[in-house]
Parts: C-alpha cells; structure tokens; sequence
C-alpha cells in the first residue's frame, strides 16, 4: 500500500495545488516555491500544516494513540447517558407492571425507588470517569507542536470542565447513596416527607456545578478539537467543531426547557465530532507507518 493512496484519504479543498504549490489550510494563500518548513506570509500558519496529516505526521505514534484512546471514552461518555436513559424506561416499565397488584404497605415500592436512584448515581459516576480520563487524554499537551500556544486556552478549559463536572457527579452521587440507603434504613413511614432545606440547597449546588462543568467541557472540547483539525491539516473537521462548539449547548439548554429532543440532537452531532477526529487521527498514524516504511 503506497503513501499515495493515505494522501487521498483525507484531502481537503484547502490543500489542492494551486499552480505549483499548495493552498494555506487557514487563509487560502498561495504558497507555491515556499519551503514546507516555512510559513504562510499571510497568516504565520506552517506550510507543512496544510498537509494531510498535518503537523501531526511528525508526532510520535505514542502521542497520536493516546489522543485515539481518548475519543473513544469521550465517545462512551457521550453515548452512555442516552442508551442507559433507553434501559431505565424500559425497566421502570417492566418493574410496575410487576409491582402493579403489589400492596403499597409491602415497602417494595419504595425500593425499587431507591434502587432506581442509588443505580442513577452509579451511572453518573461512571460517565463523568469516562469523560474526565477521556478528556484528560485528547488533551494531551502537543509539546512538539511549531504554535505550542495554539488551543492552550481550550486545552485548560477542557480539563477545567471535566473536573468541575467530576466533582459535581461524585458528591452527586455520594449524596444519593447516603440519603436514599438511609431512608431504606429507617423505613419509608419514618422518612420525613419533605427534604430539609440545606439538603435541597447542596444538591442545587451540586447540580449547578455539574452542569456548568458539563458545559464548559462540551464548548472547550469543541474549540480544541478545532486546533487538532488544523494540526491534522482537515478543514472540514475544522468547521465542524466551530460549529458544534456553539449550536451544541445552544441546541442542548433550549431542548432541555422544552423536550429531550435538543439534548438529543445535541449528543448526536457531538458524537459525530469525537467520530470524525478519532477517525482522522486513525489516519494520521497509517500516514506516518507509510511515510517511515518509505
């Protein structure tokens, strides 16, 4: 299999020849008779950026394999939740059928209520594990990188967003486990009927923080996702997560007012994204077995 053939497996408008040369991946900028170790005169991008593969043909397989990883966890981070959410309608459904001829005093009820809670905290914690190892890897610093500055600000904001959102979810969850398993303790009767004030305002707060978190994750993610496109030389993965990194949370919060259509929607083109850059990094490596076995 020749390096030929890698070349036409992602190839850009942005890196068609125009005359002799090629065509910045930024810009547009003919950069005929410049060397590939220089840099466009019109906007300081690297001539060997405009690629395919990009910088990244030069990074080590190492560093490439981990980002790889990485999108997959992302990927079952962001899937997880909707498939999971599928499985505990169809169990709430299956478990009243079952418990519908069931005698209330019996306390059945209210186990598998708590049962059903304590499961969605195992779930949360779960989540936000795989997004924050996930997210950890495909923000690997590129320490090799000719703009090392470049995406070091969504790069922060990244792992900013997944540890607020891993906090929230393990207290979250913590906060279930004792509550609910307490309740199952003392018996349904001896429960307080109302939930006392601070217990209301901790797990608000707790709420704000995951999904702040969650947020900050979702949009850094994208903007970083953005400076990984253009060290892979792909414009399109480029315009994909300049565009999700502001119609996703836009799509999501407004779906979550109004139905779980928008979060939906949201999930599904994000995936997408985490898609399409798992599967160019993919790429990337088979480009530089090829160009070393030459």
């Amino acid at each position: 299999m020749t390096a030929d053939r890698y070349l036409k497996v992602e190839q850009p408008a942005a890196t068609q020849v125009s005359g002799s040369g090629w065509v910045c991946l930024r810009c547009g900028y003919n950069l005929a008779g410049i060397a590939r170790d220089g840099r466009c005169p019109e906007c300081g991008l690297s001539v060997d950026a405009s690629r395919p593969g990009g910088e990244f043909r030069t990074r080590p397989e190492a560093f490439l394999r981990r980002l790889k990883r990485g999108t997959i966890l992302v990927q079952l981070s962001v899937l997880a939740p909707v498939i999971l959410f599928v499985l505990w309608v169809i169990a709430n459904v299956v478990a009243g059928w079952m418990l519908e001829d069931v005698d209330d005093s019996s306390g059945w009820h209210a186990v598998t209520d708590v049962a059903s809670e304590v499961a969605a905290g195992v779930v949360l914690l779960g989540v936000a594990t795989l997004a924050l190892v996930g997210w950890w890897l495909v923000t690997t610093r590129d320490t090799e990188a000719s703009r090392p500055e470049a995406g070091e600000g969504s790069r922060k904001a990244t792992r900013a967003g997944a540890i607020a959102l891993a906090v929230g979810a393990v207290f979250l969850a913590a906060l279930s486990f004792v509550f609910d398993l307490s309740a199952v303790s003392i018996g349904a009767e001896a429960a307080p009927e109302e939930q006392p004030l601070w217990q209301f305002l901790t797990e608000l707060s707790l709420l704000i923080l995951f999904g702040a978190g969650s947020l900050t994750t979702m949009i850094g993610g994208a903007l970083y996702i953005h400076s990984l496109g253009v060290k892979m030389g792909s414009r399109k993965l480029m315009k994909m997560a300049t565009f999700r990194a502001w119609f996703c949370p836009a799509v999501g919060i407004g779906g979550i007012i109004a139905c779980y259509v928008g979060p939906l929607v949201a999930v599904i083109l994000y995936y997408r994204l985490l898609l399409k850059t798992h599967e160019l990094l993919g790429r990337v490596i088979e480009m530089r077995r090829v160009s070393a076995a030459g």
